[in-house]
């Protein structure tokens, strides 16, 4: 009989990285790229504090699996990620790096790590 983790993380398998995953490239402060996928999020809807106008905001976030990663990005490590800007498993891929601004969560038993990014063009200027 399976136990409750292992049908977890059997579930997650077919949510996460099921038929409507998105390919994601990670390079983690080692600098070793992998490959996983995961489901994005592209936009979230923000109201101006000033207007009150709504508006669409990019903001990328992955959802992705936490056993199914070789190195788990951690809050304050430099991490490079590349994945299409459209849920498109065939668009172009865009650059991103977590946004220090937001931590990485997910809970460890959940099995799952949410992360934020940002666009490489986002950087503030060095």
């Amino acid at each position: 009989m399976t136990n409750l983790r292992e049908l977890g993380e059997s579930l997650l398998s077919l949510t996460v990285r099921g038929p409507f995953a998105l390919p994601i490239d990670l390079t983690p402060p080692s600098g070793a790229k992998f490959s996983s996928e995961g489901q994005l999020v592209f936009d979230r809807i923000e109201v101006t504090p000033d207007s009150n106008e709504i508006i669409t905001v990019v903001n990328p976030v992955a959802v992705l699996q936490r056993s199914a990663l070789e190195v788990v990005p951690q809050n304050g490590e430099n991490w490079h990620f590349r994945m299409p800007l459209t849920p498109s498993t065939t668009g172009t891929k865009f650059d991103f790096v977590l946004d220090e601004s937001k931590t990485t969560d997910g809970g460890k038993s959940l099995g799952i790590i949410r992360v934020y990014m940002k666009f490489v063009e986002q950087l503030p200027s060095q």
